[in-house]
Order: C-alpha cells, then structure tokens, then sequence
C-alpha cells in the first residue's frame, strides 16, 4: 500500500525512568503516547490524541517530576497498551503515513508490539537526524534548540508527550514552509530552455 502524502503523523512517547545510569538490561514501558497529524497541503494540525499507558514498572518520583505523570494519573487514566495500540491503529492508520519523531521513539514502540504479538504497524523517521543533515548540525540538538534555529519557541511542557508530539509537528511545518517557499521561488525564476 503506497503511503499517504497529504498526511503525516507525530509521535512523542513519555518512558518509566530513574535517576542516575540506566541498567541496559532493563526495558522502560512506555507511560504516555502523544500523537498528532497534519495536513501537509495545508501544513495544519488536523487532530491529535493523548493516551496514558499502565504499566507494572514503578514510577518512579524521578520519572514524576521530569513528566508529571503520577502513579494515580495511570491507575487512573492509563489504558493497557494493547488496547492503546489498536486505537492508534483505527483512528491514525499509520500503515499508510509516515510517522516522525525527534529521537529514537520507534525502537520503544517496536519494543512494545513484538512484547505485545502485535505487527509492527508504523513507518518511522526519526526527524532529529533528518534535521541535523540537513542544517549540518554536527551534533544532536535537543527538540527545543532545533525550535529556535528557526526562531520558534517550544510551545507547552517538555517531557510531555503531546506537547512534545506538537512541536515537533511545529518543527517540520516550518522546515517545510521554508523549503517550499525557496522552491516556489527557483520554479518561478526558472526558464525553460528553448524548444529546437
């Protein structure tokens, strides 16, 4: 199935987490799922979704005040993933867009569906390093900082998923403008050669 190309999915993802070096043999569950998608001809957010995830990991105060998720927000309002899952899968239908993400949120989610028995569903690009080609950062920028080489600001509560899944579709939007607004500008200057 060919993939969509006027729309695209942004994704964030929100993990358990501790304080300190983190054990390599030790998965961290995926707490929030923050998604967004736009209309790329009209380079707008057409709708978005925020799912809270439960998980058997503790959570940690660490992990509470770096996100602000509280172990009553998911007893709460948490979902199993599973379930979170299918219901990215009916209301995004990400097999058929491409789905951006500053860093390396795929393998978390890749995680989760080969734990959970579900196919891998999504087509990701991680846009951090798609950024960092293309403006010839040699070096990883945080989400933030990539926001005001552009003269943008982060707009919301870092650490939060949707939030997060936002300015990143903020990011890409105003990478996209400024293509498209040099393009618009070499087609419209350029002569075609004379016919023979």
């Amino acid at each position: 199935m060919p993939l969509r190309r006027d729309r695209t999915l942004y994704l964030d993802l929100e993990l358990t987490c501790d304080e300190g070096p983190q054990d390599t043999l030790h998965v961290p569950d995926i707490i929030q799922i923050g998604i967004v998608e736009v209309d790329t001809h009209e380079l707008e957010i057409t709708r978005e979704g925020n799912y809270y995830v439960r998980t058997t990991q503790p959570i940690t105060p660490y992990c509470t005040g770096l996100t602000g998720i509280t172990p009553e927000r998911l007893k709460r309002e948490g979902r199993p993933i599973l379930e979170v899952l299918n219901s990215l899968k009916k209301k995004f239908g990400p097999a058929n867009k491409v789905t951006y993400a500053w860093g390396d949120d795929a393998v978390a989610l890749a995680s989760a569906c080969r734990l959970h028995g579900v196919g891998y569903f999504f087509h990701f690009v991680n846009l951090a390093t798609e950024f960092g080609i293309i403006s010839g950062q040699k070096e990883s920028l945080s989400l933030s900082a990539a926001l005001s080489t552009l003269n943008t600001v982060f707009v919301g509560s870092p650490h939060n998923a949707l939030d997060d899944a936002r300015n990143t579709a903020r990011l890409h939007v105003e990478m996209m403008k400024r293509f498209r607004s040099e393009w618009f500008a070499l087609s419209s200057s350029y002569e075609s050669p004379p016919a023979e």
